[in-house]
């Protein structure tokens, strides 16, 4: 017991010593593109598993003990200020270099689910903007001019338009732009069938 005791300590104030010492380093490299971000939460959440150890059989020693000794103040105040100073910061900066560019379509597909009507609305307006292929643009549209929410359907309309450089009428109806889309879509994938 003795011994493993020993070695969870050890371990618990290397991990602590490493984690700090070779993160600005990992950091760096993550920027970069060197390494994958999960580089930076390996220290962190090491140290978090080990110091749950710790914190256990502490408990576990001070019931055991008949003096009922406490567990060490000072030791868990090292431990969860570590933790307080490591963890958000290394998870906002996974979280960070995890997510798409914005530019890309993962990203835009991402946005496209959000229950606020506002953000697909933008994702409709993105998707006229010529740095995506059709592949990707004719979908957003075709799901933003099925969406319940008619702002995102009028975002949807006004984008189509933008994107086929023509202008809908007040009085052009939602169906109509679906039918354009629909017959665009027919005449884009018909050409491509034929060049190949």
């Amino acid at each position: 017991m003795i011994l493993l005791r020993t070695i969870l300590y050890f371990s618990l104030l290397l991990t602590s010593a490493t984690t700090l010492l070779t993160r600005p380093y990992l950091l760096e490299q993550v920027r970069l593109g060197d390494l994958h971000p999960w580089w930076i939460l390996c220290g962190p959440i090491l140290f978090a598993i080990f110091f749950v150890f710790y914190i256990i059989d502490e408990i576990y020693k001070a019931n055991a003990t008949t003096l009922k000794s406490k567990v060490p103040f000072l030791a868990l105040v090292f431990g969860f200020t570590i933790l307080l100073f490591l963890l958000p910061s290394t998870f906002r900066e996974y979280r960070t270099r995890n997510t798409p560019q914005i530019t890309s379509p993962a990203f835009l597909d991402g946005l496209l689910s959000s229950k606020d009507a506002r953000v697909r609305s933008l994702v409709m307006l993105a998707s006229s903007c010529s740095l995506h292929d059709d592949k990707h643009w004719s979908t957003w549209i075709e799901t933003g001019l099925s969406d319940n929410d008619p702002m995102v359907q009028e975002a949807a309309k006004f984008a189509l338009g933008k994107r086929f450089g023509i202008h809908f009428s007040s009085d052009s109806s939602i169906e109509d732009a679906r039918n354009m889309l629909k017959n665009w879509n027919a005449s884009f994938f018909a050409e491509k069938k034929s060049l190949k």
